[in-house]
């Protein structure tokens, strides 16, 4: 039998990488990712938000400015 054979059937592979290391990374980096694409339509909407007042300010600033 060959030495690495025992630890493929282990799931251990020559880098240090176990199923069980992997699929903790694989979970914590989907955690990440769901949060991210449920936190993207909130900072839009306040981006949103903001330059529509930023706007409003802007023309009125520009109109005191004419009278």
């Amino acid at each position: 039998m060959e030495e690495g054979c025992l630890e493929r059937q282990l799931g251990f592979v020559e880098d240090g990488w176990s199923t069980a290391v992997f699929r903790k990374a694989f979970e914590a980096s989907l955690g990440v990712t769901i949060l991210l694409i449920l936190l993207y339509p909130v900072l839009l909407a306040m981006e949103t938000r903001r330059k529509k007042t930023t706007k409003h300010v802007i023309r009125h600033v520009r109109s005191e400015k004419i009278h």
